[in-house]
């Protein structure tokens, strides 16, 4: 297995967890009071959001050459970050 697999494979893992963490959230966030379910929802919107970059970033680097994917790395590191952190905003505004 190539650096290039075991990293998507890797990402790959990550971003189901993600999407397990979202959807717990959004459960919590149906069953907050308004004030808070508004900004609940407000963040998972932005989690969503940077959910998508990474996944669009994990495509490219899918179809990328072996040569291209360490480039692609990058981005897709920053943008795994902004989405950990938007995930965790989220959590925070629904506790």
């Amino acid at each position: 297995m190539t650096e290039r697999t075991a990293y998507i494979d890797k990402t790959q893992a990550r971003l189901k967890q993600i999407d397990a963490e979202i959807t717990r959230l959004e459960a919590r966030a149906e069953e907050a009071q308004a004030d808070a379910r508004i900004a609940g929802q407000q963040a998972l919107e932005h989690a969503r959001s940077k959910r998508e970059t990474v996944k669009t970033r994990l495509d490219q680097m899918q179809s990328s050459g072996e040569a291209a994917w360490s480039d692609i790395r990058s981005g897709l590191d920053a943008a795994w970050d902004e989405l950990s952190s938007s995930v965790r905003k989220a959590a925070d505004r629904l506790h």
